[in-house]
């Protein structure tokens, strides 16, 4: 014969609320399993996306090198414009096709859409101002409150490498580029990045010599 069980009230209130208290341990761990995947993931695709973004800058950055022409008066000017909101540069790329030659032009702003851009032409960029019809812009990063860029240079009259300043604009009159450039991002959401690059064909080692203006400094 089968003896039949009877739960009290009071077991079937413990019971219930035993399962009622494992379910939302359950519901918590997913849920907060569900945030760190989540949180993760947002973070791998910052990491990925700030890499991409040193990448590509780094690879312009890095080749820059100094480039000026005469105009109608004879006079040599720059192409090189930095200023602390704005860059604009001439770096060495690999040739494509012979018509675009190894050098390009380039310039990195904020736009009005706090977007990061990048705008690329062939050729230089006329009176080092107007934009020519055949460039081309990319997107760098989105989302941006501010840049902020920083030139190192030689201080005046020295001739160690070991004496640099800080510029927050680059002299305009200047024939030479800077050693290096520092880049500073805000985003709207308030991180902070700073980038930091060594320019090409400018340092005392590479150019046998200092060299300030486009003129060597005698040792």
């Amino acid at each position: 014969m089968i003896k039949k069980i009877h739960f009290t009230l009071i077991e079937i209130i413990i019971a219930l609320a035993l399962f009622v208290g494992l379910a939302i341990s359950c519901v918590t761990l997913v849920s907060s399993l569900s945030d760190s995947l989540d949180t993760q993931s947002d973070l791998s695709q910052k990491v990925e996306s700030l890499v991409l973004l040193d990448r590509t800058i780094k690879k312009m950055f890095t080749n820059m090198v100094p480039y000026k022409w005469r105009d109608a008066d004879n006079q040599t000017l720059p192409h090189f414009a930095g200023y602390s909101n704005s860059i604009r540069f001439c770096y060495l790329n690999r040739i494509n096709n012979f018509e675009d030659g190894g050098l390009r032009f380039a310039e990195i702003f904020l736009n009005e859409d706090a977007q990061l851009v990048a705008r690329y032409q062939t050729r230089p960029f006329t009176d080092a101002l107007e934009v020519s019809e055949n460039s081309y812009t990319s997107v760098l990063s989105e989302g941006v409150e501010s840049i902020v860029f920083n030139y190192v240079s030689v201080t005046e009259n020295e001739q160690s490498s070991e004496n640099l300043e800080w510029l927050e604009d680059w002299e305009e009159d200047r024939l030479d580029i800077p050693l290096a450039v520092r880049m500073t991002i805000t985003w709207q959401n308030e991180n902070v990045e700073n980038f930091f690059w060594r320019t090409a064909c400018n340092s005392y080692y590479e150019r046998y010599g200092a060299w300030r203006n486009g003129e060597k400094i005698n040792r």
